[in-house]
């Protein structure tokens, strides 16, 4: 039985297998499969959209607070919906026996190949491979290739192809599931299928065009319409493919957004399905070169490294100025997609020394709402900046001060407000940064005033023990995050000693340097010499 895309992957130590069909581990999976290019994520889910499975497909950036009791990143409609009926049966894998299914992420390539074969009730076989991927290349891109073929017997298949707008956000028990965006206009424009829904709250529109090209012996054809009718004689294939295109709307108007939609789609079918995958595999060797751990003699640790690697890089786009990376990334809806400090501590050093500008905007995307973490820092009596401990996309705290345990019982959450580090957490990484790229118009422009804003934060914060003559900082959540009320948290404390003393050194130093630029922006925070001097006790 041929292979189809088999000439199209790479070698065995970039792929990662799944072997057999578990439907108790198709969640996890549809995680670690997972594909993407930094702007949309897209969950790998089965084409057939098999009970049990969480579709996810997540803009970067797109959050809505419709219903919910903070924001959370959306789940927007799925444009890999696809599904085939055969004597009147569904093809899919709760549906049908399953004699045969392998599914293979290529790390190296970006993208999710599958090959299933299914016997129905009257023991007919059906052949089903695909492939896809969102183009590295070009970001609002999509595109999905299927081979299909009878086995045993003629056959008449019936495909829709369609963009899933059922989909909703999961939800805490208290919340229920929540659908975040409409539907505000579906059209048809010859072969091309256009659907554009329009967030609930904030009204960001999210686009979509797709059109379906069929190659079948020799001839290949366009379908109009989402639904179509297939007959393939026994052992015949036909190969379809689903061309997509994705877009949010930024401050685009609805016009614009449908026809950027519809030019990006027929550029895609003009390229053709090789051209595209040869443009989206360029890219990705581009980002490999950078970032890529060779460990020779110990192949899955090798393996395994890559596979993290793979994950970072579907993360973020270094187009994308005012984004974060949230504690999912753009895979799934866990912590509503909020951004913690695992960014600046785990994620940025990659970027840093992969990818310097990834970083710099990661900083930005704080520096941005540092107005946000002083509004926060004054409604609790303090001075200076205090970041969020979760954060989505106004900066604003976006913790929830209370959930419902699975027994029913209303419980506290007090990591908003003591879960503190991460304030010094985000002065390490702009110092971080700075040590490595040398970036002074960063530090001037943007990071000098993230360092002493939040400086300025922890001399209001602290306690001075006159008995024991010393400050000291109570009631906080160290790294852990568990133990809560804590004294004097090791952690904490030195990462705040380390912050006060790295303000009053940066700007002692920038000072001599650059004193026009320091001036200013000193009169600008309203910051005094006295203030900086109590810093260095």
């Amino acid at each position: 039985m041929e292979d189809y895309f088999g000439n199209y992957l790479s070698d065995a130590q970039w792929q990662i297998f799944e072997s057999g069909w578990d439907s108790e581990l198709q969640n996890v999976h549809e995680t670690i499969f997972a594909l993407g290019n930094g702007y949309v994520g897209s969950r790998a889910i089965l084409e057939e959209n098999p009970p049990g499975c969480r579709p996810g497909t997540f803009f970067s950036g797109i959050y809505e607070g419709t219903r919910s009791l903070v924001p959370e990143l959306v789940n927007a409609p799925n444009p890999l919906d696809f599904r085939i009926s055969v004597e009147g049966e569904k093809l899919g894998v709760k549906a049908m026996r399953v004699l045969k299914h392998k599914r293979i992420l290529d790390m190296r390539k970006g993208i999710l190949a599958r090959h299933t074969i299914y016997s129905n009730a009257r023991k007919k076989r059906f052949n089903y491979q695909s492939m896809r991927f969102f183009s590295m290349h070009d970001k609002n891109t999509a595109v999905m290739q299927v081979y299909l073929n009878p086995l045993d017997k003629d056959a008449t298949f019936t495909i829709t192809a369609t963009v899933d707008t059922s989909i909703m956000n999961v939800g805490l028990i208290t919340e229920g599931r929540k659908r975040h965006v409409t539907v505000i206009e579906a059209a048809q424009f010859g072969n091309i299928n256009y659907l554009c829904t329009k967030s609930i709250e904030k009204g960001t529109l999210i686009a979509y065009a797709n059109q379906i090209v069929i190659k079948k012996g020799k001839r290949t054809y366009s379908v109009p319409g989402r639904a179509f009718d297939l007959h393939l004689k026994k052992g015949e294939s036909a190969c379809i493919t689903n061309y997509i295109s994705c877009h949010v709307s930024g401050s685009s108007s609805m016009e614009k957004i449908k026809k950027n939609a519809k030019t990006s789609v027929a550029r895609g079918v003009k390229k053709g399905f090789d051209k595209l995958y040869r443009e989206h595999c360029r890219a990705w060797e581009k980002k490999w070169k950078r970032a890529d751990i060779e460990i020779y003699g110990v192949p899955n640790i090798e393996r395994a490294v890559r596979f993290n690697i793979y994950h970072l890089l579907i993360a973020v786009d270094e187009k994308c100025h005012d984004v974060s990376v949230g504690a999912k990334a753009l895979t799934g809806e866990g912590y509503r997609g909020h951004i913690f400090w695992d960014t600046e501590l785990f994620c940025l050093p990659f970027y840093l020394h992969t990818n310097p500008a990834v970083a710099r905007n990661l900083l930005l995307y704080r520096y941005n709402r540092l107005d946000a973490a002083r509004k926060i820092a004054k409604q609790k009596g303090y001075q200076g900046a205090m970041f969020p401990w979760e954060s989505a996309d106004t900066g604003e705290e976006t913790t929830p001060s209370w959930y419902k345990d699975s027994s029913g019982r209303i419980q506290k959450v007090l990591t908003g407000g003591q879960e503190c580090h991460i304030t010094a957490d985000i002065a390490y990484a702009v110092i971080h940064y700075f040590s490595v790229t040398d970036d002074t118009n960063f530090l001037l422009d943007h990071g000098l005033e993230i360092i002493l804003e939040t400086a300025r934060f922890w001399a209001s914060r602290v306690e001075y023990n006159s008995r024991k003559k010393r400050y000291e900082i109570s009631k906080v959540i160290g790294p852990d995050e568990f133990h809560e009320n804590v004294k004097n948290n090791a952690y904490t404390n030195l990462l705040v000693q380390w912050n006060l003393n790295t303000a009053a050194k940066f700007c002692r130093d920038f000072q001599k340097k650059y004193p026009a630029n320091v001036k200013k922006l000193m009169s600008r925070i309203n910051l005094l010499p006295s203030e900086i001097a109590k810093w260095k006790r």
